[in-house]
């Protein structure tokens, strides 16, 4: 599963709606996702539009390892991006849930637009 988040409001949203409401409802994993969306708000507007606006997105992929991997790659190739020309990777590790992988990958399309992709992992699904 994947959603795509563009505004604060949408991380809400999807902060309610998820199946993995847990792990957004986690502190540290939600306030990283906050920080980042508000920078893009801030930067280019929460309204913008993301076909034809600059700025970027947050998407969003959770789900046993090989439907991660293959969002992943579906997002990847929309935007002709290879997995190794990310910018940074973050990962959280969440004590209380070891079988539960979070990354953070920013993929820079252009000089003003990109992509983060942040995964959440279910370790061996």
């Amino acid at each position: 599963m994947y959603s795509i988040v563009s505004n604060g409001g949408e991380l809400n949203q999807l902060q309610r709606e998820c199946s993995m409401q847990e792990i957004l409802s986690n502190e540290k994993v939600f306030k990283r996702l906050r920080a980042d969306v508000e920078c893009l708000d801030e930067a280019y507007g929460a309204d913008r539009d993301l076909q034809a606006d600059l700025g970027g997105f947050v998407v969003v992929i959770w789900g046993g390892r090989s439907e991660v991997q293959n969002e992943v790659e579906k997002v990847l190739t929309h935007h002709k991006l290879h997995s190794d020309e990310c910018e940074y990777m973050d990962k959280i590790i969440l004590p209380e849930r070891d079988d539960i992988t979070v990354t953070f990958r920013l993929y820079l399309c252009s000089s003003d637009y990109a992509v983060e992709i942040v995964t959440i992992e279910e370790v061996g699904k």
